[in-house]
Parts: structure tokens; C-alpha cells; sequence
């Protein structure tokens, strides 16, 4: 059962303690109205000074994530819900093969025609569909906004694609058309044994979200210590996987909280 909490009461998240590492998705967890507070980057920053090590784990295009993993003060970044991996500030883009899902820098030229021909599909059903403008400097995925679409339409999308061989998840802002096998969660899975931390279960990792396309990082049996931010509870009942705990404030604020609450536990065990 997901529990709520205030401020800073740590009597009931005393397994935070090993947490050596944060993976968090950025919109509607980092940001609020659309924009990256500076209390957020000092928060990061306060992170690294404790010695945990960040991970930015986003929906967003390749492209765009490069630029943010190379000025935030992060340690690494999964691009695309998983299809791309940043393993550092200076590292070349990694894409992952649809076939047997490994990470490399060689990749297929022709890898999102088949995500492209879905989308032209989808628009003889649902005209309005409106593909994003960072959607040109995507490696692995295709993408399409979601604003005023209900979740039954969103629905029905995605029995559709994934009846077509192919996956489907959306988030506050995008829907993403991917290959089969490609989210966020595997994605840090592999990041995870880059860094030499534990996966099953990653009692080293708190995973932090808001939305749909995030729910693989809250798959108890793979990450046991995850939190959302209060604007995840209206998406419970399409989600998977739901986080264990979940910030009294939305969005950046929400973070904050966490991250404080985490800071709070490390400096107590000191």
C-alpha cells in the first residue's frame, strides 16, 4: 500500500538509508509549469556532495537529454523511456537494438520507419494526433502529444500498437510509440550493473516519478524504494507498478520534499 507523508517524517522510511543512487524523471518531477527551478539544481547538487550518485531517466529526446546531462549536475541519463543511455557528461549516445535489447553506438538508420508507419495508422482513427517538435531529434522512439486526450483514447491506443507487435506509454506531455521491450526500468537495470550496484532488488536505488511512462521504475520486485510526486496519484488506476511513497506537494516542490527527507536519513546514520 503506497503511503503518504509529511515534511520530514523518516520513522518509516528507515531502508533509504543504503540508497546510493537517484534516478528521476524530469517533467512534472523535476520541473513545475514546464520549467527547472534553480532550488531543483541545488538540490541535485547537494546530492552529489553527499556522494550519491544521479541519473536522469526521461521520456525526452536524445538530443535534448545530451545538453542536460552534460550542464546538470548529474552522473547519467536514460533518453527516450530506455531506448538511449548517456553513462556520463562526455559519453556518445548508446542506443538499445530492438532485437536483443543491448546498448551500443552503432545503430540501425532505418530503426523508427516501422514507429512512423504506426503513427500514420493511428491518424485515420484519431485525426487530432499532433507529432511533437522534438520528435526530429529522437534516436529510438516516435512521439505525439497528448493533451486533450482521455486516458480511454490513450487506452485504446495502446491495445492497438502493442496488438502490432510494438509498445506504447505516455506521460503528462507525450504519447511515445517504441519497439517491444524498450523502458525505463530496463534501462536503469542496465545502467545499474554499469555502476556495480545491485538490481534484484536494487536496495540501492530510489526511483522518482510522476506519470504512466514511469511505472517500470516502481516494479517492486526490481526497485523496492521509489517515490512519486503527488501528481502521480491521478494516474493509479492505469499504472502497473505504483510507487511505495508519494510527496504531499506536486511536481518540483514534490521532489524537494523527497530529496530532503532522503538528505535527512543519510545525515542521521552519520
Amino acid at each position: 500500500m503506497t503511503e503518504f507523508y509529511s515534511g520530514l517524517n523518516v520513522s518509516d522510511l528507515a531502508m533509504w538509508t543504503g540508497v546510493q543512487a537517484i534516478a528521476v524523471d524530469i517533467d512534472g518531477t523535476l520541473t513545475s509549469g514546464g520549467r527547472i527551478p534553480s532550488e531543483v539544481i541545488a538540490v541535485l547538487a547537494a546530492l552529489r556532495r553527499g556522494g550519491l550518485k544521479v541519473c536522469l531517466v526521461t521520456g525526452r529526446p536524445s538530443g535534448w537529454v545530451q545538453g542536460l546531462v552534460t550542464y546538470l549536475p548529474v552522473d547519467a541519463a536514460i533518453a527516450e523511456n530506455g531506448g538511449v543511455l548517456f553513462l556520463g557528461p562526455e559519453a556518445s549516445p548508446l542506443v538499445r537494438d530492438p532485437s536483443s535489447g543491448d546498448y551500443s553506438e552503432k545503430r540501425a538508420d532505418d530503426l523508427r520507419i516501422p514507429l512512423a508507419a504506426m503513427f500514420s495508422r493511428l491518424v485515420a482513427d484519431f485525426p487530432q494526433l499532433q507529432i511533437t517538435g522534438d520528435n526530429v531529434y529522437r534516436l529510438s522512439d516516435f512521439t505525439f502529444h497528448v493533451s486533450g486526450l482521455t486516458e480511454q483514447a490513450l487506452g485504446q491506443m495502446r491495445q492497438r500498437i502493442e496488438a502490432e507487435g510494438l509498445a506504447f506509454t505516455w506521460s503528462t506531455i507525450h504519447g511515445h510509440i517504441m519497439p517491444r521491450g524498450q523502458e525505463k526500468g530496463s534501462a536503469l537495470k542496465r545502467l545499474l550493473e554499469e555502476w556495480g550496484f545491485a538490481s534484484h532488488p536494487a536496495t540501492t536505488t530510489l526511483t522518482v516519478g510522476d506519470s504512466p511512462n514511469d511505472a517500470t521504475m516502481f516494479c517492486a520486485e526490481d526497485f523496492p524504494l521509489s517515490a512519486g510526486v503527488a501528481n502521480i496519484v491521478k494516474y493509479r488506476d492505469v499504472m502497473s507498478h505504483f510507487p511505495k511513497v508519494v510527496s504531499t506537494f506536486r511536481e518540483s516542490e514534490g521532489f524537494i520534499e523527497i530529496m530532503q527527507t532522503l538528505l535527512k536519513i543519510k545525515s542521521d546514520e552519520q
